[in-house]
């Protein structure tokens, strides 16, 4: 099971990844904010993650799984650092 990074401000107010493996619902009224996307690229046959409204990919890779992965390590990271996704 991947680690999840919940931070939480002075204020109340936490971040945190999406995940189904615990009720986020519970934490109470939700503000949802897409933070990248991940393509399938035809041209070089891969996967491609982008950050925000960038339009060059930070990781790509033939397994979509590698890519979600890659994305959850990078917003964890961020997260633990106090930045915002």
């Amino acid at each position: 099971m991947k680690s999840i990074v919940v931070s939480f401000a002075e204020t109340g107010e936490g971040k945190c990844l999406w995940s189904e493996s615990f009720d986020i619902h519970s934490l109470g009224e939700l503000r949802i904010h897409r933070a990248s996307k991940i393509e399938y690229n035809s041209d070089d046959q891969e996967w491609s993650v982008y950050v925000g409204s960038e339009q060059t990919p930070r990781y790509s890779n033939q397994s979509r799984q590698n890519c979600i992965d890659w994305e959850h390590g990078y917003y964890n990271e961020r997260i633990r650092n106090g930045n915002t996704p």
